[in-house]
């Protein structure tokens, strides 16, 4: 039997590689074939047979249907601010982080379509004139969370990332806490008037992880969506926001009462410490040494010489604790995303279908999911 190729839009196949972070080559070697092939379905000169078509939409992450779409979709494409992860060195997001990417802002979209218009989220605004300290307050503020409220949260570092993450859903922001992978992109942040979102590594301990919600929110707070690497570049949007959460994290007058009981000489033992006392990492640590005159540059040069993959270390996890998929995938989207999809469901505004296709969940799992939300 002939070959059945299919009549797919070639600009539409052009524009799905392209986002998914994938060269020609790339794809033609997982397809096992030749990377002119590929080109020639971009350029419109060949088309993909049956089964080429089907391994391509599952190598992409896309439907089928998508590629006999007259034209690529419309705002689907990710903004130059997410395709590029912002660091000390620029990178573009690997194809599997652009995946994470486009499932958050898929869930996120979903999530404000069933809230409607109102009410808006309005996260208090800061521009680059604002001191990062005045920011943190400002922030603080809004979240309710008073400084003295920290307090029963230092020295254990899980309780303090549960308290942060509750703090911003009491304020309606998504929190989604993903598998980015272990090649440096901490989160992202996703600016909207109802459902603002904010994600993080779960590849990053605890400290780290509350040290990525507040940089995070630093971004939605002067209405900028970024992708964003462990290490910050300097005088950047992404120095700042690091020093936002610097600030929100470790209380100068506390940090000074702290550091003025403490003899050592050794540089690196003094920043430990004091991490190991407020619950939070070596970087904001260091941050907040040389924001307060208590430290210099070199203490942030010498957190990222000496311990470098700090923020990725974890204890020692035996199994995955049996944790199910419905479970799984609750932590990913956050308590936000399922309590307003689980309202809709029983409300009678969303099909199950609609919440089981964007959760990727079956029947049963919806089922579990809907029973811990009860």
């Amino acid at each position: 039997m002939p070959a059945r190729y299919e009549p797919v839009t070639a600009e539409v196949i052009r524009w799905a590689i392209d986002e998914s972070g994938y060269s020609a080559a790339e794809i033609a070697a997982h397809l096992k074939i030749d990377a002119r092939t590929v080109e020639a379905w971009c350029k419109g000169t060949g088309r993909p047979t049956v089964g080429q078509l089907t391994k391509l939409g599952k190598k992409l992450k896309r439907p089928r249907a998508l590629f006999f779409l007259p034209s690529a979709p419309a705002n689907a494409s990710l903004s130059p601010y997410l395709r590029t992860a912002a660091g000390r060195k620029h990178r573009e997001l690997l194809p599997a982080e652009r995946i994470q990417v486009r499932r958050a802002r898929r869930v996120q979209r979903f999530v404000a379509s069933i809230i409607g218009d109102e009410p808006r989220i309005s996260i208090p605004a800061h521009g680059l004139g604002t001191t990062p300290s005045i920011a943190a307050d400002d922030l603080r503020r809004w979240l309710g969370v008073p400084a003295d409220a920290q307090t029963a949260w230092w020295g254990d570092a899980r309780k303090a990332r549960d308290a942060w993450i509750s703090s911003f859903e009491r304020a309606g922001i998504l929190v989604m806490q993903l598998g980015l992978g272990t090649d440096g992109l901490r989160g992202f942040s996703l600016p909207h008037p109802t459902a603002p979102a904010i994600a993080v590594s779960t590849a990053q301990n605890d400290p780290a992880r509350s040290f990525t919600l507040w940089h995070e929110l630093a971004h939605l707070s002067i209405g900028s969506e970024a992708s964003c690497l462990a290490l910050s570049a300097e005088n950047s949007d992404e120095r700042r926001c690091d020093e936002i959460a610097s600030c929100a994290l470790i209380p100068e007058d506390e940090l000074r009462a702290v550091h003025g009981r403490q003899t050592t000489d050794d540089r690196l033992s003094l920043i430990e410490h004091l991490a190991g006392h407020f619950g939070t990492s070596l970087r904001a640590t260091a941050l907040a040494l040389i924001r307060s005159g208590l430290g210099s540059e070199g203490d942030y040069a010498l957190v990222e010489r000496e311990r470098p993959v700090t923020d990725t270390d974890k204890p020692m996890a035996f199994g995955r604790g049996g944790m199910s998929r419905a479970h799984r995938r609750a932590r990913e989207v956050g308590c936000v995303a399922v309590g307003a999809i689980m309202d809709a469901i029983r409300s009678g505004r969303i099909s199950e279908l609609a919440a089981r296709r964007v959760l990727r969940l079956d029947g049963y799992e919806l089922v579990e999911m809907g029973d811990a939300f009860s």
